[in-house]
């Protein structure tokens, strides 16, 4: 098995090159790529640079001169579901762009939270996997871990209000700058492929500094729950 890993930034997911071994870097069209493997694993890892555009790009390099069985990506994600607290773990299943949209009508123009959006899945027996990494946890974990929608838009959200909607009408649990876009270039090239996110921050004046104290906590905890997801999909 050989797996794509990519994040949005270096920070988020600092453990990911301290834990592969025999690393080999190269570049292809402005994308740093390391080879090696994690715990026996196959792997090549990739940061995209945030934001849709740089993800997309990045990612359709990944899967077009990198061939791997699938594609994860790994980092951290504001809150909208106030059942999530910072360094609680997401699976994400649904994927939706929530600042590009195709109206329903004309009338909707204004209210972007009327539109028809279009919405991508994480491949289902990657969830079902992943699943069943949260069932062997159970006894030991302390943190949350949720299966849930990812909305992604191409700003820092700091409205609590738009916030709000988000949850409410598009059902959105958490809200980050780059995985919808990972998820559309997966889809379009037919690749499977599955995201964790770990929260670290609630939308609103001042998030940035509550993501800067919580980012740490959110990198263990995803680090810890990528190595369980890992061993069970080796033997899944």
């Amino acid at each position: 098995m050989r797996v794509s890993l990519l994040a949005a930034s270096e920070k988020e997911v600092a453990w990911v090159h301290k834990e592969i071994t025999n690393c080999r870097r190269t570049r292809h069209q402005m994308v740093e790529v390391l080879s090696g493997t994690i715990n026996d694993v196959e792997v090549v890892f990739a940061i995209t640079g945030v934001g849709k555009v740089s993800t997309a790009i990045s990612t359709q390099v990944i899967i077009d001169f990198f061939p791997t069985d699938l594609c994860i990506m790994l980092g951290t994600a504001g809150i909208l579901n106030p059942v999530l607290s910072p360094g609680d773990v997401v699976i994400c299943k649904d994927f939706l762009q929530y600042d590009v949209s195709r109206p329903a009508s004309a009338k909707d123009f204004d209210d972007p939270y009327t539109r028809r959006f279009a919405t991508f899945s994480a491949t289902e027996h990657l969830v079902k996997a992943a699943i069943h990494t949260t069932h062997r946890r159970k006894a030991v974990q302390e943190r949350k871990i949720l299966i849930g929608r990812v909305l992604t838009g191409e700003c820092w959200l700091e409205e609590e209000n738009t916030a709000q909607k988000l949850f409410s009408q598009l059902q959105g649990d958490i809200v980050d700058q780059e995985v919808a876009a990972f998820a559309q270039a997966c889809t379009m090239s037919q690749k499977n492929f599955v995201a964790f996110k770990a929260v670290t921050d609630w939308p609103g004046l001042g998030n940035r500094d509550v993501y800067k104290t919580n980012l740490q906590l959110a990198s263990l905890e995803l680090k810890s729950f990528f190595f369980d997801f890992l061993d069970t999909l080796c033997g899944y």
